[in-house]
């Protein structure tokens, strides 16, 4: 047992294969459009519409079909591909569980942030390349130079040859009252 009767942390070891099927996606647009479809699917079990994805369908071309990695993580959430009519879709045969909808919010949230640190890197690069020379930032050379003349600027200065001063504040100094003087210590 763990402190005060608490089950100690166990992190998962290694990503399961839905996992690593959806955390393959690097598009945060299709894994969002693969949560919908999944939210959907599991939340109106008894909807046919809902357990049928057509592959044609222009949204659904650029999301899953083209998107590397997503049309396997469809795959890896129970979706099957098959000829319909002539038409390649995705059928949902078994029943979808939340379980499957928080591992794709996972992968979105996880996508989000890897995204985030992408543009931060990106911003940091390009604000290097086109930074301006900060003094100290030079070589050691540079940087005695600037300590040399520091020094010449502080001896050209007139020394300090007065300590500070208590000035007198305007009025009659410090306005303080007792709570007798205010009328309220009387008993």
């Amino acid at each position: 047992m763990g402190y005060a009767g608490y089950v100690p942390a166990k992190l998962p070891t290694s990503l399961t294969a839905l996992q690593a099927a959806l955390f393959a996606v690097n598009s945060v647009a299709s894994l969002e459009i693969m949560e919908k479809l999944m939210y959907n699917a599991t939340v109106n079990p008894s909807e046919p519409k809902f357990k049928k994805i057509r592959l044609g369908n222009a949204k659904i071309q650029a999301a899953i079909v083209e998107a590397p990695g997503a049309l396997d993580a469809m795959l890896a959430m129970g979706w099957t591909r098959t000829l319909e009519e002539g038409e390649d879709v995705l059928l949902l045969k078994k029943a979808a569980t939340m379980a499957v909808v928080r591992n794709v919010q996972e992968a979105i949230a996880r996508a989000k942030k890897t995204e985030a640190e992408a543009q931060r890197a990106a911003q940091r690069a390009a604000s290097a390349k086109t930074s301006v020379a900060v003094p100290g930032s030079g070589s050691r050379d540079d940087l005695r130079a600037l300590l040399d003349a520091d020094r010449r600027e502080r001896a050209a200065q007139a020394p300090v040859t007065q300590g500070s001063k208590a000035q007198e504040l305007p009025g009659a100094g410090a306005q303080i009252r007792t709570a007798g003087e205010a009328g309220l210590n009387r008993g």
